[in-house]
Order: structure tokens, then C-alpha cells, then sequence
């Protein structure tokens, strides 16, 4: 359970941590009341702010910079309390920044789709701060597998587990490829204000999902992105593209 997306945090905090902490507190009550077995919960990336070292492995100290990883955080700590307090069957994997088909184009939509809605309407594109800013991408199918694995593997319970690639990549280079995916290698790029509470650096470690799942991304960011740029030219005639804000 989480708020979509990050930005909503910086606008309403208080009803960011209300979804956030008391929805995982509902859903682990409804466990406890046995309506359900086993809960895989969500994490985020977020949680561990502007890497302190890399690769983040989950050991790494706790930073969020923002209320969306705050109540993230917190959230984690819910599920891991009722595991420890109540022996109850649940785990917590870690996702880095997932993109893929069908992930949402509206407002506050991740960079990916904007790239792409953007081209559409042919209006620039907006990166926030230098674009230097680097994120571990994994697509999202990955990240099902990922999420399977953990449900069938008894180790992980009561236990993070990190889910990415091990490889970073800067928005600027994402922008680049995705221009060039869609052909669109000179649409016009600006650079505006850095986002408030932007993570400056993100590259996973995932030492523990290969012991504990033997699980390896098996997409390349050139393949996932080709698959996902084609879902959106596909699909985006179901939306405005011009309503889209600028945003990552």
C-alpha cells in the first residue's frame, strides 16, 4: 500500500502518512484476524535517502528526506512489528525505481511517461536540478518475479530484501535514451529547480536477493524501455498528453 507518487508527499503530508502507516496497520489486523496468510509489503528505495555508500545494501542507514519516505519507513516498521509481535508470515522487499508498461501517465506521472507524453505534444522536457541525479531502474516484470520468489522462500520472513539491478543510471541518460527511442533524439530538454527532497544518488546492493532467491533482473534498461515506450504509443491516445506536467 503506498501513495502514487512521490510529489503528492510535498503537497499533503499528512494524509500521505495517513494512507501510508494506517492502511499497512489495517491490513496487518486483517492478517492477524487470519483473513489472510502470508503479506509481502512494499517498500521503497526512498527510505535510505542519498546513498551514504554503494551499493546500498540493507544495512544502509535510514535518511528520508521526504514525507512519502518517511511514512514509508514507517510503514515498514508496522509490518516488521507484527512479524516480530505476533509471528505472523510476512516479509518486506525493497523495489529501486520500477518503470514499465502501464504505469501511470497522469499528473505527477514518473519520468518515463512524461518523456514520452511530452514528445507527443510536442512540448520540452523538464529535468529537475543538473540531471546528474542517479537512480538503480528495474522493470517491472523483473520486479514481479522478484515478488513471487520472496512469497515461496521462508528465509525472507521478518526480513528487507533490496530489489534491483546493481546498476545506475542519471536521468539525463535516461532522457537521452528514451528521446531515442521514440526517435526524438532532438527534442528540446530544460533543466528547472531541483525537486525538494530530491535523492541525489541510488545504486542497490543485491547481494541478499541472489542468496536468499537466486534472482537476477534478467531485462536490460534498453530492452525494458523499448517494451515500455511502445505500451505508451499504443496507449496514450486514451489520455491528453498536453494536461501532463513536467516531473520525474
Amino acid at each position: 500500500m503506498a501513495v502514487i507518487p512521490l510529489p503528492t508527499s510535498l503537497e499533503r503530508p499528512k494524509w500521505t502518512a495517513e494512507k501510508n502507516v494506517v492502511l499497512t496497520t489495517t491490513i496487518c489486523e486483517l492478517q492477524r484476524e487470519g483473513r489472510f496468510q502470508t503479506l509481502i509489503h512494499f517498500s521503497s528505495s526512498e527510505v535510505y535517502g542519498t546513498a551514504q555508500y554503494v551499493p546500498i545494501d540493507e544495512g544502509h542507514p535510514y535518511v528520508p528526506s521526504t514525507p512519502y519516505a518517511a511514512s514509508k519507513l514507517a510503514a515498514d516498521y508496522v509490518a516488521l512489528s507484527y512479524w516480530h509481535t505476533f509471528g505472523l508470515d510476512i516479509a518486506v522487499i525493497r523495489p529501486f525505481n520500477n518503470y514499465g508498461p502501464r504505469q501511470n501517465s497522469g499528473s505527477y506521472a514518473g519520468i518515463i511517461p512524461i518523456v514520452v507524453t511530452r514528445v507527443l505534444a510536442g512540448t520540452p522536457i523538464e529535468i529537475f536540478g543538473d540531471g546528474l541525479q542517479t537512480r538503480d531502474f528495474i522493470f517491472v516484470r523483473d520486479t514481479a518475479e522478484a515478488a513471487m520468489r520472496v512469497y515461496l522462500e521462508p528465509r525472507t520472513r521478518g526480513r528487507v530484501v533490496n530489489i534491483a539491478t546493481g546498476r545506475e543510471c542519471t536521468v539525463n541518460d535516461l532522457v537521452t535514451r528514451l528521446l531515442h527511442a521514440l526517435g526524438a533524439d532532438n527534442h528540446p530538454v530544460v533543466h528547472v529547480e531541483p525537486r525538494l527532497g530530491d535523492v541525489r544518488r541510488h545504486l542497490a546492493g543485491t547481494t541478499l536477493a541472489a542468496e536468499l532467491l537466486d534472482f537476477t533482473p534478467t531485462t536490460p534498461l534498453e530492452e525494458g524501455l523499448t517494451q515500455t515506450v511502445q505500451w505508451y504509443l499504443t496507449n496514450l491516445s486514451r489520455h491528453d498528453p498536453a494536461s501532463v506536467p513536467a516531473g520525474q
